[in-house]
């Protein structure tokens, strides 16, 4: 999760930097690679709960796992 911008989404662990994709960008990327490819494996990873005091990353991680899934 840490692919996700630090700055408009959160941090998603202690080396998350600026300048990363946002959840559209991240979601639309994930929808048009299930629409080309069967998705066959996939990993979430690079969260700490304790960096995302918001828990708005971990929210986009949930929503990317439900959107994985349904691929």
């Amino acid at each position: 999760l840490d692919v996700l911008d630090s700055e408009l989404v959160g941090p998603a662990n202690g080396y998350a930097l600026p300048d990363g994709l946002t959840e559209t960008h991240l979601m639309d990327a994930v929808e048009s690679i299930g629409g080309r490819f069967q998705i066959a494996s996939a990993s979430v990873a690079s969260y700490d709960p304790e960096v995302d005091r918001s828990g708005r990353v971990g929210a986009v991680g949930v929503e990317l796992i439900g959107l994985l899934a349904a691929a």
